[in-house]
């Protein structure tokens, strides 16, 4: 099987719209990819056709988003309704939200291409229309754009027994106080209290059928929809963590690809092994270089940013700033969040460096206010989606299991693909992933930066 990568190191979060223009046209075009499906723990025969879905009829996208918006840019939307979990048929229903939009050229329509803009907990409705603007005119005129919100995000509602069959998308509740303004400044250890009862708050908030949001099971979700559209292939563009998705649908679905695009790639460990932790510490430690990068910019624009001439200067107004008294709701956790989030676009760099600068002359942490992600209903769903994909994908090793001259545990063999081994324990939510508080406020060393996973002084 043949994927096209854009790129050849861990993703930081990137959205190459050049780099996935240019690359889609020559995939899609001249690449074609089909193999067998590898062998991972198969719910019902992949291939089989015959129990093909129904039910998913196109419409005006307001009935299910609520906004007329869409409809202007030429999409429509269903639903499509599947089933929770496999294994038990009572557990509730996943209504997939579904977008399209359609081919230009119906005489040479090749067939879908499905697109998923990353997460976990993006969403991916709007996406096909906002990603449909950006690819040539040839493969719009050829393929269908299908987008859809992963089961649990956005909305996908989920309607559960325990909840009452009150339709709902993924929610942990306080998340131990995750949405707490302002957090007051703490080191790791100090955080772990905070942590854990985020991973109770999940636990118990998302219910016995967490392993049921794993990736692979937004695969299946993918099949269902090809199936209910009636198409034998499709292609898909997957950004970031929608790599991850597309990687686990040619892993299972494999006679159904017909050409991929991987943009942003997650890609596996130095063992080879799928594994989000050490995923994490690969993107700390490209998000420490990207900051790096960062901070020279602002160098090298004292007038239009004015935290310094020079990065020794630029760090020291970064580090005074952070340690501001909390002000308006805004304290040291804000401040790294949104550090986190100006990462991964440049375009963001000089609205977060202005902020600081402002913040620097008047003492007042309240100036980041446009710069901190909003707490929001949307954020709060993707937030918690985030913690329970990564859990229901996760090996969640003990220290046991950290001993070199034990067997390490396989690709696939997680308690989400071990329904019965995960339904004995308590399920345990990875409540934070450490890129964000390595590459946020790890102290500055003269430009090197600190080895991911390692306590600084």
């Amino acid at each position: 099987m043949q994927f096209w990568n854009t790129r050849n190191r861990p993703s930081i979060f990137g959205r190459s719209a050049h780099a996935s223009t240019v690359a889609l046209s020559t995939v899609l075009l001249l690449v074609a990819a089909s193999a067998p499906s590898e062998a991972l723990p198969t719910l019902r025969d992949p291939a089989g056709d015959d129990d093909r879905p129904t039910g998913l009829w196109f419409g005006p996208c307001a009935e299910i988003a609520g906004t007329d918006d869409l409809e202007s840019e030429g999409l429509e939307c269903g639903t499509l309704d599947v089933p929770l979990s496999v294994d038990d048929p009572g557990a509730g229903t996943v209504h997939l939200a579904v977008s399209r939009l359609r081919a230009t050229n119906p005489n040479i329509r090749r067939g879908v291409l499905v697109v998923n803009p990353g997460g976990p907990g993006g969403t991916g409705l709007e996406y096909a229309a906002t990603k449909g603007a950006k690819l040539p005119e040839q493969v719009r005129a050829a393929y269908d754009i299908i987008g859809f919100d992963p089961r649990g995000i956005g909305h996908s509602v989920v309607t559960q027994p325990h909840t009452g069959e009150v339709p709902s998308s993924l929610n942990c509740g306080p998340m131990g106080g995750l949405f707490c303004r302002p957090v007051p400044p703490t080191d790791d250890l100090a955080a772990l209290p905070g942590l854990a009862a985020t991973a109770r708050d999940c636990a118990a908030a998302v219910g016995p059928h967490a392993a049921d949001y794993a990736t692979y099971r937004v695969a299946d979700d993918i099949d269902a929809i090809r199936r209910a559209l009636g198409e034998q292939r499709i292609s898909m563009l997957g950004v970031s963590y929608g790599t991850v998705i597309a990687d686990r649908y040619a892993r299972r679905y494999g006679d159904h690809v017909d050409r991929f695009i991987l943009d942003s790639v997650v890609g596996p460990g130095p063992d080879g092994r799928d594994d989000w932790h050490a995923f994490d510490l690969r993107q700390a430690e490209a998000l420490l270089s990207q900051r790096e990068t960062m901070i020279g910019w602002w160098a090298q624009h004292p007038e239009r940013i004015g935290l310094g001439h020079d990065p020794a200067a630029v760090r020291r107004s970064y580090d005074t700033v952070r340690a501001l008294n909390p002000s308006g709701g805004i304290g040291a956790d804000e401040f790294d969040r949104a550090v986190y989030r100006a990462l991964g676009r440049a375009e963001r760099w000089q609205p977060l460096g202005q902020a600081i600068a402002q913040a620097l002359r008047t003492g007042d942490l309240r100036a980041l206010e446009p710069v901190v992600p909003e707490v929001d209903d949307e954020r709060r769903n993707s937030e918690a989606a985030n913690r329970t994909v990564v859990c229901a994908d996760a090996t969640h090793p003990t220290f046991a299991d950290r001993d070199p001259r034990r067997p390490r545990p396989t690709p696939g063999s997680g308690p989400a693909t071990d329904h019965h081994r995960t339904r004995s324990r308590s399920v345990r939510i990875l409540a934070d992933r450490p890129s964000l508080r390595t590459a946020s406020h790890a102290p500055i060393r003269g430009g090197r930066a600190p080895s991911p996973g390692r306590r600084n002084p």
